[in-house]
């Protein structure tokens, strides 16, 4: 009886341990677990979340720098564009003023011809009048009157 009295003591001892365990141990760890349990899912939801916006916050970004690559792209288009107008401009510019440069230019030397074609007229004319007053004043023969002639020829080369 001995064997059946100690089994019967320890199968008591092993209720009350399962009693003991499922009143005063067992609801305080069913709550750590349960709230091990929740952190770990809250954690993995917010790893999700946060892989979520990171993978949102790549295609933003994606995104805006094909907008900045296509801005930068017309922004170019446009200086390029502007250049070229500013260099047409230029080169417009450029023609109006040696047109006038040239224009002036020719104006003051057909203005120079003038005066010279007037000043050998008159030096001309001088001359002439010169030989006819010293043919007018002498009566000269017909080797003086030569002469003369040969002499108011070289004055006229020498204008």
């Amino acid at each position: 009886m001995d064997l059946n009295l100690t089994l019967l003591g320890e199968v008591i001892t092993f209720i009350v341990l399962v009693w003991f365990t499922l009143k005063f141990i067992w609801p305080p760890l069913s709550k750590a677990m349960a709230e091990r349990q929740q952190k770990i899912a809250d954690g993995l939801a917010a790893a999700t979340r946060g892989k979520h916006s990171l993978e949102l916050a790549r295609q933003k970004i994606s995104a805006q720098f094909q907008q900045a690559k296509v801005t930068l792209a017309e922004m170019h288009i446009k200086a390029e564009q502007q250049v070229a107008t500013m260099i047409e401009n230029g080169k417009m510019k450029a023609k109006q003023e040696e047109d006038r440069i040239t224009a002036y230019a020719k104006s003051n030397l057909e203005q120079e011809i003038m005066r010279s074609k007037k000043h050998l007229q008159d030096t001309t004319l001088e001359a002439a009048i010169k030989i006819a007053e010293s043919i007018l004043k002498k009566n000269l023969d017909i080797e003086q009157q030569k002469l003369l002639l040969s002499k108011a020829l070289a004055l006229l080369e020498e204008v």
